[in-house]
């Protein structure tokens, strides 16, 4: 088994929502135990209130960018804030926190990555005639 994935600093996959993407970052057991703690501490406000602060806030610690959201034609940029505003719509609170602890995700990812690096170098060798 290889094990480089785990390695990294910081895994990240790109994953699709409409016509943008968003790079969204694998977070641990540990990093998700702290985030659902919440949900405990915020219980008593409603539990529907709730789960869409611990959405938010694991959006919020997943997402590092993303390209192709727009307010009104100009690019809007990535900040916590923002991620916090976009959580509040379902499709990106779902996509974004199923994919953030989905590693299996990642680890094709990272093999696709790994395929696509070597055939590009493997293409670019060059070649000694036998």
């Amino acid at each position: 088994m290889d094990v480089s994935i785990f390695l990294q600093d910081a895994i990240t996959v790109w994953i699709p929502l409409g016509e943008a993407r968003i790079k969204v970052r694998y977070l641990s057991t540990g990093e998700r135990a702290k985030i659902r703690a919440l949900l405990t501490t915020l219980a008593a406000s409603g539990p529907e209130l709730a789960v869409e602060r611990v959405d938010a806030e694991t959006c919020v610690a997943a997402v590092e960018e993303w390209e192709g959201f727009e307010a009104d034609g100009i690019p809007w940029p990535c900040t916590p804030d923002n991620v916090r505003k976009l959580s509040r719509w379902p499709d990106f609170a779902e996509a974004v926190v199923r994919s953030s602890f989905d590693l299996e995700r990642f680890r094709a990812e990272a093999l696709n990555e790994a395929k696509k690096n070597s055939s590009i170098t493997s293409d670019s060798a060059p070649t000694t005639p036998a």
